[in-house]
């Protein structure tokens, strides 16, 4: 795999209190990489660095150029006065996509997602997993290079968690894009990723203090003692 971004010695403050310390790591294409850590560790602000929202006070970002970068909200974050079809549709008329263009597109993605039948719906109609599923159609209508997810299944119940996560492997298998995902579950780390940047909140260390290759073989059985030996292991890092 080639690298796309890099992180040397990265370091952030907010009014003098350290939020990122000496990050040093690699994101290699096609890979699934999570962070994970305790509050308060800065896996956020470090998703913020490397979409470009939060600029680094001391160290160096290094990205691949013209890197399409699409990000999925915690909170579905849709506009509740747009269809569903049109939430997915709003960055490509932003765009100023051709009107054929976007309908072939969004028609596309409301099949992948399981969305073609709700369309026309509004937010308020939908469930939770579903709003779910159309912040991640939004994402990958643009056809990002890296798809970054904040705590994407924090906000549905534990079913539909499930049910998203194989709905996001089969799309990250199927379009071999890289991704980036915050999340405080080690389970969920594990059952998706390749790699895991465990980060602590102790400001007397480095914020990484493990970078977690994945050994297990995929499918991944959850329930294996293969895996929880793997989520014991990185218990011991955060801890």
């Amino acid at each position: 795999m080639s690298i796309i971004v890099t992180l040397e010695k990265a370091n952030k403050y907010f009014d003098d209190n350290s939020v990122l310390r000496d990050v040093n790591f690699d994101i290699e294409k096609g890979e699934f990489l999570s962070l994970v850590g305790p509050s308060g560790c800065g896996k956020s602000t470090l998703l913020r660095v490397l979409l470009g929202f939060e600029k680094l006070d001391h160290g160096k970002m290094t990205i691949e150029p013209n890197l399409k970068k699409t990000l999925v909200f915690q909170n579905f974050a849709l506009f509740p006065w747009l269809t569903v079809f049109e939430n997915i549709s709003f960055g490509l008329k932003m765009q100023g996509m051709p009107k054929v263009d976007i309908d072939r597109k969004v028609t596309d993605i409301l099949h992948e997602l399981d969305l073609h039948g709700a369309q026309n719906l509004h937010p308020k109609e939908l469930s939770g997993g579903m709003k779910q599923r159309v912040g991640l159609g939004r994402a990958l209508v643009m056809d990002p290079d890296i798809l970054f997810l904040d705590e994407p299944f924090s906000a549905v119940d534990a079913f539909t968690a499930r049910d998203l996560r194989q709905k996001l492997l089969e799309i990250w298998e199927k379009r071999k894009i890289t991704v980036v995902m915050v999340t405080h579950l080690i389970e969920e780390a594990i059952e998706l990723s390749d790699r895991v940047i465990v980060m602590s909140s102790d400001k007397n260390q480095d914020s990484i203090v493990e970078i977690y290759t994945n050994k297990l073989a995929r499918p991944r059985d959850n329930r294996s003692k293969e895996f929880f030996n793997e989520v014991d292991f990185l218990e011991t890092k955060i801890k």
